[in-house]
C-alpha cells in the first residue's frame, strides 16, 4: 500500500519476514537523502499477525490514521491468542491514530 502525505512526502506499508516475530508489515515513509536516493524509515510496525490498512492523512498533514485488522489472526486456542492486541486481553481490530508533535 502506498500513501502520499500532505507535503508529498510518500509512505509505504509492506509485507516482510522478521527473525524474532516471523511475518509482520510496516510502515514506513521514504526520506531523500541525496538527490537520486531515497530511504525507508520505520515508523510503524503492525502487531503480531495483522495487517495495516486503510491509511489516510487528516486535512492538515499532521495525522495519519490506519485500521489494524485481524490481530493474531493464526490463534489457535481462545484462551492464549497469539496476539493481545491492544487491551492485553483479546486481540480486537482497531483504527489508529499517529500525530505529529
Amino acid at each position: 500500500m502506498i500513501a502520499e502525505g500532505h507535503s508529498g512526502q510518500v509512505q509505504v506499508a509492506h509485507d516482510l519476514m522478521r527473525i524474532d516475530v516471523g511475518p509482520a508489515q510496516e510502515l514506513e515513509r521514504m526520506v531523500r537523502r541525496a538527490m537520486d536516493f531515497l530511504q525507508a524509515e520505520r515508523y510503524c510496525a503492525a502487531p503480531v499477525e495483522s495487517e495495516l490498512t486503510g491509511t489516510w492523512f487528516a486535512h492538515d498533514g499532521q495525522t495519519l490514521f490506519m485500521a489494524v485488522q485481524h490481530p493474531g489472526e493464526e490463534t489457535k486456542d481462545p484462551n492464549n491468542p497469539t496476539s493481545r492486541w491492544p487491551y492485553r486481553d483479546i486481540p480486537r481490530p482497531s483504527v489508529v491514530a499517529i500525530s505529529r508533535q
